[in-house]
């Protein structure tokens, strides 16, 4: 039984974890600095004491 080929790299799984990381960084980051813009506007609309 042959051995498998390696399609990737070794290093691969690490360009996976930054990639996946700076995602995940850029998607938090918008999130919670957007609240501080959208709140108060949600606040006054809906009658939020």
């Amino acid at each position: 039984m042959p051995a498998q080929q390696q399609i990737f790299g070794p290093i691969y799984p690490w360009y996976m974890l930054v990639l996946l990381g700076l995602i995940y960084f850029l998607s938090t980051a918008t999130t919670f600095t957007s609240l501080g813009v959208v709140l108060p506007s949600m606040i006054n609309e809906f009658n939020w004491n």
